[in-house]
């Protein structure tokens, strides 16, 4: 369980003494989202949702990549090296739903239901007639999964970059971190400081940030990485609002995103894992995930740990490349 130390305590209550203007401005603490930034690009959603979206190459109708990102709650900027598929895909990053630059909403509004449909409204905005390549790393991955259980006919690759446990059984196999700001004492301390309430989103994102709650020591290669992720803004609640409907702030889950899966899909999803990941790297992956579908290739990246989509780009797009060229 991570403790949280006295200096973060004390930057709480600093925080909690501003006055509700110093802390809730736009841009003072964490950059502003889409709605409050109309120079940002942003994809709106039948709900007029405002998403950040950033885009790569042509879209000639029939090679759209849609990238998931990790979190729960974390954002698009650590994925822009996939860039350079853009010669041969069509590249959509988003911030889903209250994290990163698009738009924060109520908790209520942040379930894997609506995710779900979130994702589907973005696949066929950007590919209507045709299925689409997906990637998603950590939680992406999870996600990613969700949406091929849901929409098999959708999906036409599949691309898993150390994927969180996609089930409840391979959870329970993995050493999950119980991490304390996520605990309903903490939970209810925020709220009485006003942190969480449907206007205070900037206090609850910078929060998770000053917490060290997305620098988890066991996810990286070496030292130099740590410091090194870049992001632009975490979504505490859409942290909070994933993490519950999975059930795993207390590292038990109640979700299974491979039921039906082997039969379903059966076009060949490819996992990319690090070597030097401790929780979810290359053992763990071969060993829980390959056999959950019916044809699966685990890629192990040396010398790489969680975060190889930023630090080891050079080695891995030549592989998603590839791996996107077959039929």
């Amino acid at each position: 369980m991570r403790i949280i130390t006295n200096s973060l305590l004390a930057i709480i209550i600093l925080l909690a003494s501003c006055t509700k203007n110093d802390i809730t401005e736009s841009g003072m603490l964490v950059p502003k989202t889409v709605a409050e930034d109309n120079s940002l690009p942003f994809f709106e959603l039948s709900d007029k949702t405002k998403l950040h979206v950033q885009t790569y190459g042509v879209n000639t109708g029939d090679n759209v990549l849609i990238v998931l990102h990790g979190g729960p709650g974390n954002d698009l900027r650590q994925y822009q090296n996939l860039a350079e598929l853009q010669n041969d895909y069509f590249v959509v990053l988003w911030d889903q739903r209250g994290t990163g630059l698009s738009e924060r909403v109520p908790e209520s509004e942040i379930t894997l239901e609506q995710y779900l449909k979130d994702l589907n409204e973005i696949a066929l905005h950007y590919s209507p007639n045709n299925p689409v390549a997906i990637l998603g790393h950590s939680w992406g991955g999870g996600y990613a999964t969700y949406y091929t259980q849901q929409y098999p006919e959708r999906v036409k690759k599949l691309i898993l970059v150390e994927p969180l446990p996609l089930n409840k059984d391979v959870l329970k196999e993995m050493d999950f971190p119980k991490i304390e700001i996520t605990s309903e004492d903490m939970s209810r301390f925020l709220i009485s400081t006003d942190f969480i309430l449907p206007d205070q989103d900037a206090p609850a994102d910078y929060l998770m940030i000053v917490s060290g709650i997305i620098n988890d020591d066991g996810d990286y290669a070496n030292a130099d990485e740590k410091s090194n992720v870049p992001f632009y803004r975490y979504g505490y609640k859409a942290y909070r609002g994933i993490s519950s409907d999975l059930g795993i702030l207390d590292g038990e889950g109640n979700y299974d995103f491979t039921a039906g899966i082997k039969e379903s899909f059966q076009k060949e999803v490819l996992i990319i894992a690090g070597a030097k990941s401790r929780r979810l790297g290359y053992e763990y992956q071969n060993q829980y995930h390959k056999n959950l579908f019916s044809n699966c290739r685990v890629e192990k990246i040396e010398n790489a740990g969680h975060y190889m989509i930023v630090f080891n780009a050079p080695t891995i797009i030549p592989i998603i490349r590839n791996y996107l060229a077959t039929n």
